[in-house]
């Protein structure tokens, strides 16, 4: 009888649970190591390109947010208004369960992304 050896070479993605982000693939993503959600150095939200940048939220921003109203998720939603009286809460494009309301106090978010220009996204 002859003995035949099968080799596949299959894709996986390993998330350690260490609590910080690292470089995690060689096409610039980033994985937030801490939950498990994978943050890429760019997205797409309805069809428009975004780019991560690190600094906080602006009108017109697309947030990836893990936690809402207690709730541990991964949403990504753009921000359309800024608080004036609590400088790190605002409102949401569209409603995570029945809120668009994002409190700094009780949520988070893992990344902020910029819009990006047409021209700049042919370089």
């Amino acid at each position: 009888m002859t003995k035949s050896k099968i080799m596949l070479n299959i894709p996986i993605e390993i998330t350690i649970d260490v609590g910080e982000i690292k470089m995690a693939s060689p096409e610039g993503a980033r994985a937030y190591v801490g939950e498990g959600l994978i943050v890429t150095s760019r997205c797409e939200y309805k069809g428009e390109p975004f780019r991560l940048v690190e600094r906080a939220p602006q009108v017109g921003d697309v947030v990836a947010v893990s936690q809402f109203s207690g709730i541990v998720g991964d949403w990504k939603r753009r921000v359309d208004e800024l608080r004036t009286h609590y400088s790190d809460d605002f409102f949401l494009d569209e409603k995570i369960g029945k809120s668009n309301y994002f409190n700094s106090w009780e949520d988070s978010y893992i990344a902020v992304y910029e819009p990006i220009n047409e021209s700049e996204s042919n370089e």
